[in-house]
């Protein structure tokens, strides 16, 4: 028979793995580029940041969060402050726990910092 190895059970076994692994296989080679270039995107958005607006940023520490602003990836800039002048002398005008800033895959993969969605959570004005 032409067919004969469909129905071999090793087929379907390998079969199975392979659709199961290469999604695996890929979501981890795209956290892994995030994961690389997640200190250049920090810095690059809050450096942006700072240029637009008249106050100062600082984050205390980022890291990735892949499914909380799902279906984007997400870096999590954690307790963003905003000062109210640039020497961090003035009132705190802004203060949020955590702040997601989701990126597509497909743009991360790119190097493109275009943002799709911002959430933020636990914060004072």
């Amino acid at each position: 028979m032409k067919f004969e190895f469909l129905k071999r059970r090793k087929f379907w076994l390998r079969s199975i793995v392979v659709l199961i692994m290469l999604p695996v296989f890929l979501f981890s080679i795209l956290f892994a580029i995030l994961y690389w270039k997640q200190d250049h995107f920090v810095q690059e958005l809050v450096t942006t940041l700072n240029e637009d607006f008249e106050g100062h940023f600082e984050i205390k520490g980022s890291h990735i969060s892949p499914f909380e602003n799902f279906p984007y990836i997400s870096i999590d800039l954690e307790e963003l402050t905003l000062f109210e002048n640039e020497t961090k002398k003035g009132k705190h005008i802004l203060d949020i726990k955590d702040v997601y800033v989701g990126f597509n895959i497909l743009d991360v993969i790119s190097g493109n910092l275009e943002i799709q969605s911002i959430l933020l959570n636990s914060g004072s004005i």
